[in-house]
């Protein structure tokens, strides 16, 4: 628990939720629209959108349920990890590790096929 107020940025949480799902719908629309022309770069305009989803995405969860942004009592911040019993913050720790290598993995491919192209 913090007895200090979340930071002001912890209200547009949603923003980098939304931000991430508009990166996706670019991607996808890139996708459809230009799938099989050539001469357009699609793997070079597809993989920094897929990196910003993954990132953005996982910044949103991480803000969620590891930011002390939900108030207990007068003047105290708990985040959803805190609030939990045992075994979900165990769970929230594990996603969190399988998610940051898979990010680290996807990234490592999409900057791989973006350079190939």
């Amino acid at each position: 628990m913090r007895s200090t107020a979340p930071h002001p940025l912890i209200r547009y949480r949603w923003t980098v939720l939304v931000l991430a799902l508009l990166a996706f719908a670019f991607a996808a629309v890139i996708l459809v629209l230009y799938k099989g022309v050539a001469g357009f770069p699609l793997a070079a305009t597809v993989a920094p959108a897929a990196i910003a989803f993954v990132w953005l995405n996982g910044a949103f969860w991480w803000l969620e349920l590891r930011y002390p942004h939900i108030e207990v009592a007068p003047g105290q911040f708990s985040s959803r990890h805190e609030q939990a019993s045992q075994a979900g913050q165990a769970f929230t720790t594990t996603f969190f590790v399988g998610y940051g290598l898979a990010a680290l993995l996807i990234t490592l491919a999409c900057l791989n096929v973006a350079a190939s192209a």
